[in-house]
């Protein structure tokens, strides 16, 4: 699937100036670096140079690793993608973003060949190791796989940000437990999230 783009009239929310700024209706591989860096869903003023960071309907779509993420801002479930689009990609691996950060999170972790059930468990495991040594964390996000095997994380804090490199063995471990213990996703369209991981252990 090749990328999309079309323009629409901004205005920037700083100096209150109009442009005519790029969004994309569907994002292929193509941009897939674009879209991991966060640049693609970014714009800087002409005018004023503020940073704004734009968040709207899209999707990502890898055919030859049949995997596509939708991006629908606020979602309240996967309600919102229609039948026709979950007919278009039957048999891939379909999930629902709700925000920009988790968007481009997935398309690294797809793209890296992973299982995104087994990071957000990964993640949930992390954050609430971290959280209770140090409570002002407040969010985790994958960032990429080493050269090393070894997965790289983001931790988000109230003032700062850090980073953490985890094992690809505790991975394995944790790949092991999704496989193993939790029942197989039926061919749908999923939320796959921290929200998802604390619910698979209460």
């Amino acid at each position: 699937m090749e990328s999309i783009a079309k323009k629409i009239k901004f205005t920037c929310p700083k100096c209150k100036s109009e442009h005519m700024i790029t969004c994309y209706e569907q994002i292929g591989p193509d941009m897939k670096e674009e879209v991991m860096n966060s640049s693609i869903l970014q714009w800087d003023c002409e005018s004023c140079g503020h940073k704004v960071k734009l968040v709207y309907p899209t999707i990502y779509c890898n055919i030859e690793k049949e995997c596509v993420v939708f991006l629908r801002p606020n979602a309240a479930d996967a309600s919102c993608i229609t039948e026709n689009e979950k007919e278009l990609f039957k048999g891939f691996t379909m999930r629902l973003c709700k925000t920009a950060d988790t968007f481009v999170e997935k398309v690294r972790v797809l793209e890296a060949g992973l299982n995104d059930r087994a990071i957000e468990l990964l993640k949930l495991i992390t954050f609430a190791k971290i959280h209770v040594e140090n409570d002002t964390m407040q969010d985790i996000y994958f960032y990429r796989k080493s050269e090393s095997g070894s997965l790289e994380f983001t931790l988000m804090y109230e003032d700062n940000i850090d980073g953490i490199d985890i094992d690809q063995a505790m991975y394995q471990n944790v790949l092991n437990i999704v496989t193993e213990e939790l029942p197989q996703l039926d061919d749908d369209v999923h939320c796959i999230d921290l929200n998802w991981a604390g619910a698979q252990v209460v």
